[in-house]
């Protein structure tokens, strides 16, 4: 591994962040004042040598998972192309016998039964399913739709960088319109 140059507060950050992804709270927990931790863990993630051992770690957890992309790009396909309809009206026994790869989209059950007179019931369910949004915008991501979009936000014009007078043109400009 690459990470004989990090100090051992850096590698615990490291370590710390493939928890949650989280720079801020990965620096607190490796031990960095609560009171710099948001400005330490952005400046941990721009460092290669980091970012280096942040790739070892994740690559080392999918293998040991044995899990790969193709995996999870396979799985985000089954939540965004998914038809729920099949569990409509359906009983609990019968959403015990749906495919693996349809109980895996639900993400909360619940089972309601409600008194309707002395001898009869009403028993409904509720289920909640994945995101079909958060999936379709992660395959997006994830195969590059939004790449476009990135290299036009990194060509907008820095305005700290221009001088005065040319600041004054682009305002009067923009009040013309």
């Amino acid at each position: 591994m690459s990470n004989n140059k990090l100090t051992e507060k850096q590698k615990q950050f490291c370590e710390e962040y493939i928890v949650d992804l989280n720079a801020t709270q990965s620096a607190i927990r490796a031990g960095y004042s609560e009171r710099t931790a948001h400005s330490i863990g952005n400046e941990n993630l721009i460092k290669p040598e980091i970012q280096n051992y942040i790739q070892e770690l994740k690559k080392k957890r999918a293998k040991e998972l044995k899990i790969t992309q193709l995996d999870v790009l396979k799985e985000l396909y089954n939540w965004a192309f998914s038809d729920i309809t099949q569990t409509i009206g359906l009983t609990p026994f019968e959403i015990e016998q749906l495919p693996d790869d349809v109980k895996r989209l639900i993400t909360k059950y619940k089972k309601t039964t409600r008194r309707l007179g002395e001898e009869m019931t009403e028993e409904t369910i509720e289920l909640h399913f994945v995101s079909k949004e958060k999936a379709m915008e992660m395959i997006a991501r994830h195969i590059g739709f939004y790449e476009k979009d990135n290299d036009q936000k990194k060509s907008q014009i820095n305005l700290n960088q221009l001088d005065e007078k040319t600041l004054m043109q682009i305002w009067n400009a923009r009040n013309e319109d």
